[in-house]
Protein backbone atom coordinates (compact mmCIF):
# COMPACT_ATOMS: atom_id res chain seq x y z
CA UNK A 1 0.00 0.00 0.00
CA UNK A 2 1.16 3.45 -0.84
CA UNK A 3 0.73 6.78 0.87
CA UNK A 4 -2.44 8.69 -0.05
CA UNK A 5 -2.40 12.46 -0.18
CA UNK A 6 -5.78 14.18 -0.07
CA UNK A 7 -5.54 17.61 -1.66
CA UNK A 8 -9.08 18.88 -1.45
CA UNK A 9 -11.82 18.02 0.99
CA UNK A 10 -15.39 17.19 0.11
CA UNK A 11 -17.73 20.13 0.57
CA UNK A 12 -21.27 19.04 1.35
CA UNK A 13 -24.00 21.67 1.16
CA UNK A 14 -26.04 21.93 4.33
CA UNK A 15 -28.88 24.38 4.66
CA UNK A 16 -30.17 25.63 8.00
CA UNK A 17 -29.08 24.75 11.50
CA UNK A 18 -29.73 21.75 13.73
CA UNK A 19 -32.80 21.87 15.93
CA UNK A 20 -31.77 23.00 19.43
CA UNK A 21 -33.87 20.52 21.41
CA UNK A 22 -32.96 17.67 23.71
CA UNK A 23 -35.55 14.90 23.74
CA UNK A 24 -36.66 13.70 27.18
CA UNK A 25 -35.18 10.33 28.09
CA UNK A 26 -36.59 7.54 30.19
CA UNK A 27 -35.26 7.38 33.72
CA UNK A 28 -32.65 4.64 34.19
CA UNK A 29 -33.43 2.32 37.08
CA UNK A 30 -30.76 -0.36 36.58
CA UNK A 31 -27.24 -0.65 35.19
CA UNK A 32 -25.30 -3.83 34.44
CA UNK A 33 -21.79 -5.09 33.84
CA UNK A 34 -21.95 -7.65 31.01
CA UNK A 35 -19.48 -10.52 30.59
CA UNK A 36 -19.37 -10.08 26.80
CA UNK A 37 -17.67 -6.71 27.40
CA UNK A 38 -14.82 -8.45 29.25
CA UNK A 39 -13.44 -11.28 27.10
CA UNK A 40 -11.82 -14.12 29.08
CA UNK A 41 -12.87 -12.74 32.46
CA UNK A 42 -12.99 -15.17 35.41
CA UNK A 43 -14.24 -13.05 38.32
CA UNK A 44 -13.70 -13.39 42.03
CA UNK A 45 -16.84 -11.74 43.42
CA UNK A 46 -16.54 -9.27 46.29
CA UNK A 47 -20.30 -8.60 46.53
CA UNK A 48 -23.44 -10.74 46.73
CA UNK A 49 -27.05 -10.16 45.73
CA UNK A 50 -28.73 -7.69 48.06
CA UNK A 51 -25.53 -5.81 48.97
CA UNK A 52 -25.62 -2.01 48.88
CA UNK A 53 -22.77 -0.58 46.79
CA UNK A 54 -21.34 2.90 46.33
CA UNK A 55 -20.08 4.33 43.06
CA UNK A 56 -16.49 3.16 42.60
CA UNK A 57 -16.75 0.29 45.11
CA UNK A 58 -14.99 -2.96 44.18
CA UNK A 59 -17.42 -5.50 42.67
CA UNK A 60 -15.10 -8.23 41.41
CA UNK A 61 -11.51 -9.00 40.50
CA UNK A 62 -10.11 -11.08 37.63
CA UNK A 63 -8.77 -14.48 38.82
CA UNK A 64 -6.35 -14.75 35.91
CA UNK A 65 -4.89 -11.27 36.26
CA UNK A 66 -4.67 -10.33 39.93
CA UNK A 67 -4.91 -6.61 40.49
CA UNK A 68 -7.36 -6.06 37.62
CA UNK A 69 -10.40 -4.82 39.50
CA UNK A 70 -13.88 -3.84 38.36
CA UNK A 71 -15.84 -1.22 40.26
CA UNK A 72 -19.46 -0.12 40.47
CA UNK A 73 -20.48 2.43 37.82
CA UNK A 74 -23.24 3.75 40.11
CA UNK A 75 -24.57 3.52 43.67
CA UNK A 76 -27.45 1.23 44.55
CA UNK A 77 -28.23 -2.39 45.41
CA UNK A 78 -26.92 -5.52 43.68
CA UNK A 79 -30.14 -6.93 42.21
CA UNK A 80 -28.76 -9.98 40.38
CA UNK A 81 -25.57 -11.85 39.61
CA UNK A 82 -26.37 -13.94 36.55
CA UNK A 83 -24.36 -17.03 35.72
CA UNK A 84 -24.47 -19.35 32.73
CA UNK A 85 -23.22 -22.84 32.02
CA UNK A 86 -20.63 -24.15 34.45
CA UNK A 87 -21.23 -21.06 36.60
CA UNK A 88 -19.65 -18.76 34.03
CA UNK A 89 -20.23 -15.08 34.72
CA UNK A 90 -22.89 -13.44 32.51
CA UNK A 91 -23.84 -10.17 34.20
CA UNK A 92 -24.07 -8.21 37.42
CA UNK A 93 -27.12 -5.92 37.73
CA UNK A 94 -27.29 -2.90 40.06
CA UNK A 95 -30.62 -1.26 40.94
CA UNK A 96 -29.87 2.45 41.21
CA UNK A 97 -30.46 4.43 44.39
CA UNK A 98 -32.80 7.46 44.27
CA UNK A 99 -29.85 9.89 44.20
CA UNK A 100 -28.33 8.09 41.20
CA UNK A 101 -31.66 8.03 39.36
CA UNK A 102 -31.99 11.78 39.83
CA UNK A 103 -28.41 12.35 38.63
CA UNK A 104 -26.83 13.50 41.88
Amino acid sequence: MGLHNIRQGLRLPSAGEPEQMIAPARMTRRVALLAEDYVGLRPTMHVTEGDDVRRGQLLFEDKKRRGVRYTAPAAGTVVAINRGERRSFQSLVIGLSRDEQEGR
